[in-house]
Formats: C-alpha cells, structure tokens, sequence
C-alpha cells in the first residue's frame, strides 16, 4: 500500500510540474500541507515562481508538518500563536493571516426553510470529544438546542448530546438559515485555537447571526467585545450571557448586524488575498 501510494503521487507530482512548466505562474499558493519537502525542492529548481503555504487548521492537525522542513518562500497561518513560535526555529518570513469567509455562499436563500432551524442555540461542526464535553453542560438548561455535523464516530459516547445532536451538516445556504433562526450561535473553539480564531467565526459574523465565543487574545483585533461580538471565559459566564441576550432581542440584533458590517468590510476572501499579495511583494507583513 505504501509503495503503490507513492507511485500514484510520483504520476500526479509529475503531472503537476508539466503544468508549472507550460504555465509558468508567478505564484503558487498552497490551502493545505500537501506537498512534501522533496517535492517542494523539484518545484524550485524547475521555476523560478514564489511558493506560499495558507495553513487554515489548528495546532493539533501539523500531523507530519512537511512545511517545517520545505523551502516554501513564505508561509501564514491563521493563529498568532503558532507564528510566534516557529519563528524560532523557521526564519521571519512567517506571518499572522486569520481564516475569513466568503460572503457569496454564505447568505441566506428564499429556497431554504427556516422553520426547520428555529431554536435557541445552535452550533455547526464535527462531533468530537471536546464538544461533546462542552455541550453536556448546557443540556439541563431548558433551552431548545441543535447542534448540526456529521454523525459522530462510533467510538465517541455522545449520549449525552444525542438528543440535541442533528446529524446532519449544513453548508453555504442551509448554513446561513441555521444560524439566521437560532437566536445564539455558540462558537466554542477547539483547545488548540490556542490564541486565534476559527473560520465559522466569520461565517457567523458575515452571516449576520449573534455568536457567543470562547475568549482568544487574538479576538480583540478582530471584531470589538460588546459591540461586534460577545465572548466568555468560563461556562458560568457562558450561561450568565446565555441567559441575558435570549431576553434581549434588540441588543443581540444590533451586535450581530455590527458584526456583519464588520465582517463584509475587514474579513472575506478578497480582503485576505490582498494582504497575502501585498506580503509576499512587500508592501505589507502580514495583518
């Protein structure tokens, strides 16, 4: 299996180069870890393009982590954290660039239905351990609450969510609809968003739903407290907040709509795409 993965990569990489060949792009721009070091490496020496990686994931999904040990000309990553530390061990061409959203798909469509959404609190994403965890400490709360994702591995006892669990993903539109009839959205970021931020925090914001959010250091230069977003340090703030703005409809109305205008105008696709443009040719060093 292992051989027969590596032949397989040996045709697609092979194919890959042709095309930087007959291309001949100025840049090359990598959403993921895909390439190993040695690929990296065969890149170079056959072009003479800019090779960036934009790592959107958290800590704990470095897996192998090839890009340490690639000659990648620059590299960004969506946590401040992170930035911080590898430029101890990987030079200064390391920069700060958090996740966005794209405010095309993520809108609200006539031909979703609502009606099937309407709760008091939502939330969107894969059913792990730590979610699981969170989530149980809301359940005896009398509060009407779904939570959509794909169903969770069979290993994960979720029996303590299940009834609030959908199992059922939703995207682009649907996601919008959910988070547009649910009067909170809880964003309870993963432990290894360590002082950044998630993507569905933008979704959120862009969508124009009201979020909840763990604190992040990095939050503040993002969106501001109180007035774009409400975050919370501790489960007991949590329901504190949870409690205040399900009764106070025209404040949660006025932060989401806050947040929105905010997102639209600092935090889509072609927003970050500039910066990372304007990084790479110098005119800026990262946001």
């Amino acid at each position: 299996l292992v051989e027969s993965t590596r032949l397989a990569r040996k045709y697609f990489f092979k194919r890959l180069l042709k095309n930087i060949k007959i291309i001949d792009p100025q840049l090359i721009i990598c959403c993921y870890d895909y390439l190993w070091s040695e690929e990296i490496r065969k890149i170079k020496d056959t072009s003479d393009t800019k090779i960036i990686l934009w790592y959107p994931d958290a800590l704990s999904n470095f897996g192998r982590a090839h890009f340490m040990n690639s000659d990648y000309d620059y590299l960004f990553f969506k946590d401040p954290f992170i930035v911080k530390r590898l430029r101890l061990v990987i030079d200064n061409k390391i920069f700060y660039l958090p996740e966005c959203f794209n405010p095309l798909t993520h809108v609200e469509s006539k031909g979703v239905d609502g009606k099937k959404f309407k709760c008091d609190i939502c939330s969107a994403g894969n059913m792990h351990s730590y979610r699981v965890a969170f989530f149980r400490n809301l359940i005896d709360q009398d509060l009407d609450i779904k939570i959509w994702g794909l169903p969770a591995p069979t290993w994960l006892n979720s029996s303590k969510v299940d009834k609030n669990f959908t199992k059922e993903p939703v995207y682009n539109h649907e996601k919008a609809s959910a988070f547009l009839n649910s009067k909170i959205v809880i964003n309870n970021l993963h432990y290894a968003e360590i002082e950044g931020v998630n993507v569905r925090t933008f979704e959120i914001a862009g969508i124009g739903a009201f979020q909840l959010i763990d604190k992040r250091i990095g939050l503040k230069e993002l969106f501001e407290e109180g007035k774009e977003i409400v975050s919370f340090g501790s489960l007991i703030e949590l329901k504190d907040k949870i409690n205040f703005y399900l009764h106070n409809t025209e404040e949660r109305e006025k932060i989401a709509s806050n947040a929105k205008k905010r997102a639209l105008k600092d935090h889509t696709y072609e927003k970050r795409l500039i910066l990372l443009l304007d990084t790479v040719f110098g005119k800026s060093k990262g946001f």
